[in-house]
């Protein structure tokens, strides 16, 4: 309301908004109305039931009025007899009658207070129902005002308007009063029966009063009790009256005692309702109750759940509850815990059970889809919950680990995808939740190997059962892979006596063998059921997460991940050729690292085993750069050429072209690095220019890329010696200052100026060797026979960009500027071109500032030698004037044009970036 006083009024509405906002103020609408109707509704059958307890509570009291009454005024009655008595009396004596004088009449205090209670108690009573009788009309009038129009933002306001004045004029305080009227007209009632029967009989006024005692003290103890405990279900129209004068008084003394409401420091507000009390209570995260009512209330809710179409909804809400945004909610993880170990609720039985009754028949298609996929989603978010081992390490006791029945037709073909993608997930989980549960046994059993040695030496037998028990029933289940099922089943259950000795070794061996394999085969049982889909299934990430491999797989895994290779990676790719977006293919190999796993196998394996073809061709044909580099991870590439120099030798591989260019696609990575040098470049050259010297020229560039870099990130050491480093350099001879890196071999603290400068020489010389590089590629690419192979993307993946300031020698300078003007004046390099003019050498760089004798420039850094700059400068005027006239060209023409404004002829007195000149002593050393 002061709002609307203190607006402007003058200001004219925007009809157009007003309309626009019609859904907005529908939606306050219905759910205002639906919160009155309720309100309204609750008033007005509480105002019913006062009213006929008010009209019998009146009329019985009127029966007792009518007699109470009388005390209050002379008995005619009486005195007529008492008249005629004294006349029969005189008359009897023979004596002269005097007629009698009439006392005047006092009622006696019983009386007057008995009436005055009863008449008080009636005026309540009948108060209460003109009330009640008001308060129903002023309720229908409540509605009916507020349906009087039907545009939503007219009685979103009426509704608003009409509420809010509700609340200000204290309607609900006149609700709380009547029935309050009501116990008064009682209680007075009462007292007034107590004072009417004094005079009659004391011992009936004795138990009236007793009576009246002991409502008063039931009526007192149900209007302090909700005070005391907020979750009584008690109340009286006087507790909230009490509860607000309790705050008062608090408030009062608190503020004359200057202290602040600890409820102020949580941000409740101080005039807090009794009821917005209880609902804060109720709601309270850290009450210490909160977690056992919310254990009460799930167990009772599941076990009311009889019907199947009851629980439906229930088992449809449990993944949301437990789950987020791949999240998973530790909320409700105990309560849920609680309900699945419950024997009176079993609620992963039940949901079992939900899942069985889709295949009755009874239910109809979609029907059947939708139960079936809820199903599943509950499962799986009921399993995670025992995925994690518990705090003591020993996995928490799984109430049903049988598979979960199979969705596959005896082809092979899965009935829905829509539900396989959900029961692969729910299935894989289930089995590594066995699986965990089996390792804890299986991991106890070898920890009693050594006390069953200790016993056979001593000459007693130890007990095998359990151990041999549980292996016959591992080796029932498919995810555990036995190769040699029938040497199991011979194991004698129980064993014979003296024949420990003899099995313990053999059974030593299955419990190795199934804990370092049955990870694998779940993880490969599940990988394979993917590959079938055609697509990720539901929680694939989750699962890849509780799902932890052994660091070190067995050697006959290599065939597996073979076949799960060949079933992912389909013999053409054009299907996922078609997008340069990531497929479910490469997230899938992505997530699951199968590559480099399958590249470590063969790296490990002492018999030397091919690479898997699917590997070469998803490496060789993928066209999707991003989703390769992705796929196949960090990379050394010094390993993984091993592997692949060894495939070029094998005389059975045809293919070779297409070795190498699944090679290259490595070396292409951003994520690979080399730290064999000149060496392993040799190597390379020497296997793979026998095969495709084109490929082989952007290998080797590749390669000696990256082993720069990684000298450069400090991931290997470097051999300053290797003639990938040029013998000139800006700061002099790099062959006579080979001894810097062992003086920068010092106490961080004293590092000078000298030592900052001499760190500077040695990112000079990288960077002066990553520019030979490029020049060496680039003019391989003017002037060889054999264009290297992909020569734009290989272009690219020779990065420039330095993070301090450049200064190369001259010599690299002119060489790059005369091989980027061979390239410019090749007819075959047209779009090699491009790559050229939108390289890192040609882009914007950010040279450090805070070292003496740079300064900061923002283009072309390396260039500053005039002859390389004029060179440069005409190889790309020339390609402007080529492409002035082609509208597709137009982006180049203006990239070309903004490049030669940066190559304009440097200042002489201002030589761009040229190095501070040593001091004396460096000078003299250098000589």
């Amino acid at each position: 309301m002061d709002l609307e006083r203190k607006g402007d009024v003058s200001k004219p509405k925007d009809p157009v908004a007003e309309a626009a906002s019609a859904k907005i103020w529908a939606v306050y609408v219905a759910e205002a109305e639906k919160y009155d109707k309720a309100l309204i509704e609750s008033w007005k059958s509480n105002m019913e039931g006062m009213l006929i307890f008010a009209g019998l509570f009146s009329a019985s009291l009127t029966a007792f009025i009518v007699e109470s009454y009388k005390t209050l005024n002379p008995d005619a009655t009486v005195q007529l007899l008492t008249q005629i008595s004294m006349q029969l009396s005189a008359s009897s004596n023979s004596s002269t009658l005097t007629p009698p004088t009439i006392p005047a009449f006092t009622p006696s205090t019983s009386a007057l207070v008995c009436n005055a209670l009863w008449f008080t108690s009636l005026g309540l009573s009948l108060s209460c129902a003109l009330v009640a009788t008001l308060l129903e009309q002023w309720a229908r009038d409540f509605i009916h005002r507020s349906e009087l129009k039907s545009a939503p933002l007219i009685r979103a306001r009426v509704f608003s308007f009409l509420y809010y004045g509700l609340r200000r004029f204290s309607l609900h305080t006149v609700v709380d009063v009547i029935p309050l009227l009501l116990h008064a007209a009682l209680l007075f009632f009462f007292a007034g029966l107590v004072a009417f029967l004094i005079p009659v009989s004391i011992p009936m006024a004795v138990i009236s009063a007793a009576m009246l005692v002991a409502m008063a003290g039931v009526y007192f103890i149900l209007t302090f009790h909700p005070l005391l405990y907020l979750d009584s279900p008690y109340r009286t129209p006087l507790s909230g009256l009490f509860w607000g004068l309790f705050r008062r008084i608090e408030k009062r003394w608190r503020r004359h005692h200057g202290r602040i409401a600890p409820t102020a420091e949580a941000g409740i507000p101080d005039d807090e309702t009794f009821t917005q009390k209880i609902i804060r209570t109720a709601t309270d995260e850290f009450s210490e109750t909160k977690a056992s009512r919310d254990a009460q209330a799930l167990t009772w809710t599941v076990r009311s759940l009889s019907d199947e179409s009851e629980l439906e909804p229930f088992v449809e809400a449990i993944p949301r509850t437990l789950w987020a945004l791949g999240i998973q909610r530790d909320t409700y993880a105990a309560h849920f815990r609680e309900l699945v170990f419950n024997p009176d609720v079993a609620l992963y039985s039940r949901i079992r059970g939900l899942l069985d009754s889709c295949d009755t028949g009874l239910l109809s298609f979609e029907a059947r889809r939708r139960r079936l996929t809820l199903c599943y989603q509950a499962l799986w978010s009921v399993a995670t919950l025992f995925a994690s081992p518990g705090p003591n390490g020993q996995p928490l006791p799984f109430p049903d680990p049988s598979p979960l029945p199979t969705l596959y037709s005896p082809t092979g073909h899965a009935y829905d995808n829509e539900i396989l993608k959900v029961s692969v997930s729910a299935g894989v989980l289930i089995e590594w939740i066995h699986f965990q549960t089996a390792k804890w046994e299986l991991t106890n059993f070898l920890r009693k190997s050594i006390e069953w040695h200790e016993a056979i030496r001593s000459g007693h037998e130890p007990d095998l059962s359990p151990l041999i028990k549980l292996i016959a029933d591992l080796a029932l289940r498919n995810e555990y892979g036995f190769p040699y099922l029938g040497e199991i089943r011979s194991y004698r259950y129980p064993p014979p006596q003296k024949c420990a000795a003899r099995m313990i070794p053999h059974l030593l061996e299955t419990v190795g063998f199934i804990l370092s394999s049955t990870p694998y085969n779940i993880w490969s049982a599940y990988i394979r059921r993917i590959s079938v889909l055609n697509t990720l299934p539901a929680y694939f990430k989750q699962n890849l997460e509780f799902i932890q491999l052994p660091p070190t797989p067995p050697l006959t895994f290599r065939f597996t991940l073979e076949s799960l290779l060949s079933a992912i990676v389909p013999r053409q790719l054009e299907e996922f050729n078609s997008s340069e977006e990531p497929e479910w293919m490469d997230t899938l190999l992505q997530a699951t690292e199968l590559i480099p796993l399958s590249l470590k196998q063969v790296m490990a394996d002492v018999d030397h085993p091919p690479l898997p073809d699917s590997v070469i061709r998803y490496l060789r044909n993928r066209k999707s750069d991003q989703a390769v580099f992705d796929s196949v991870g960090m990379v050394h590439i010094d390993a993984v050429w091993a592997a692949f120099e060894q495939e070029l030798r094998r005389p059975l591989r045809t293919s070779k072209s297409d070795i190498l260019a699944a090679f290259w696609r490595i070396a292409l990575s951003p994520k690979a690095y080399a730290s064999g040098g000149t060496a392993l470049v040799q190597r390379i050259q020497e296997t793979a220019s026998l095969h495709s010297p084109s490929i082989t020229t952007s290998v080797v560039a590749l390669v000696q890329w990256h082993y720069l870099r990684a000298i450069h990130c400090g991931q290997c050491d470097a051999d300053w010696t290797d003639p990938i480093f040029p013998g000139e350099s800006a700061f002099g001879s790099l062959r006579s200052e080979l001894d810097l890196s062992t003086r920068l071999d010092t106490d961080p603290h004293e590092l000078t100026g000298r030592a900052v400068r001499e760190d500077v020489r040695l990112s000079t010389w990288i960077a002066e060797a990553r520019y030979s590089l490029v020049a060496s590629f680039l003019e391989s690419c003017a002037g060889s026979a054999d264009h290297p192979y992909e020569a734009v993307k290989t272009l690219k993946g020779l990065h420039l960009f330095q993070d301090g300031p450049l200064s190369i020698h001259p010599t690299h300078q002119i060489r790059l500027a005369h091989a980027i003007q061979a390239v410019f004046h090749n007819p075959r390099c047209s779009e090699l071109r491009t790559a050229v003019i939108h390289s890192d050498m040609f882009a914007p760089a950010l040279i450090l500032s805070n070292v003496p004798g740079y300064s900061t420039v923002a283009y072309c850094t390396w260039l500053h030698d005039e002859l390389a700059r004029r060179t440069v400068g005409a190889s790309l005027a020339a390609f402007a004037e080529d492409i002035s006239t082609s509208v597709d060209a137009a982006a180049d023409f203006a990239l070309v044009q903004a490049i030669l404004d940066k190559l304009e002829p440097l200042n002489p007195l201002e030589p761009g970036i040229q190095p501070t000149p040593p001091p004396a002593d460096e000078a003299e050393t250098a000589d």
